[in-house]
């Protein structure tokens, strides 16, 4: 079994990253872009991964919102409500 490690780094509309520890480079990346009230879009399924949940409290001074209406290959619908969320937050 190989000890690599995926990482990676780009743009969708917004920067992406990818790496080992990101969860824990959340605060991070919000304060570099001045964010203070970021949508986080996380698969459902995550929702009470224990990662997760400490890398939320780290967050407790954001206004953060979570969502998580989407599925696989999300279609406008689920994109949609995705921007719908996001406005309702700025």
């Amino acid at each position: 079994m190989s000890n690599t490690s995926i990482t990676g780094h780009w743009h969708y509309p917004t920067e992406v990253y990818l790496q080992p520890g990101g969860l824990n480079q959340i605060k991070f990346f919000l304060d570099q872009i001045s964010s203070q009230a970021p949508l986080l879009v996380v698969d459902e399924f995550l929702l009470n991964d224990n990662k997760l949940i400490t890398c939320l409290d780290t967050l407790k001074p954001y206004r953060y919102r979570i969502f998580s209406a989407f599925a696989g290959n999300p279609n406008s619908a689920h994109i949609e409500q995705g921007c719908n969320e996001f406005n309702q937050g700025h």
